[in-house]
């Protein structure tokens, strides 16, 4: 289950400036739809965020349209894969520009906003069919 990686990733290293530390953050995936919510230690609402699929379904497709592209090209062209490297990478970017924000009120910087995206396409997405990696730990 990738999503638990990803969700690791942003555990470990994460910068939410719209959040006071230390709170949890739980996460709900309901028909497409994502929703954080921040919570205090005691359990207490702190700050709500819905990302609606719509909302980055234009970056989900993108990037999972590169991801495929890359695990077609195989080895034969390393120009080719090295561009598309560099595609892939820049749609991460952009998505996570778009939940900078989407997630306004938690305050994410880009690094978490890239890791967001991550569990965002692993819970959208099953990752594990995918023949290129979506992302390097």
């Amino acid at each position: 289950m990738e999503w638990r990686v990803a969700l690791g990733e942003i555990v470990e290293a994460h910068h939410f400036k719209g959040v006071s530390q230390p709170f949890a953050m739980v996460v709900h995936f309901l028909d497409g739809d994502v929703l954080l919510e921040a919570r205090d230690i005691a359990g207490g609402p702190l700050v709500t965020v819905e990302v609606p699929r719509v909302t980055i379904a234009a970056h989900l497709d993108e990037y999972l349209g590169i991801c495929r592209d890359l695990s077609k090209l195989g080895n034969a062209n390393a120009a080719r894969y090295e561009a598309l490297d560099i595609a892939k990478r820049i749609s991460h970017d952009e998505a996570a520009d778009t939940l900078v924000t989407v997630c306004r009120s938690l305050g994410p910087d880009q690094s978490t906003a890239r890791r967001l995206f991550t569990l965002l396409v692993t819970l959208h997405v099953d990752t594990t069919r995918l023949a290129v990696p979506h992302h390097r730990r």
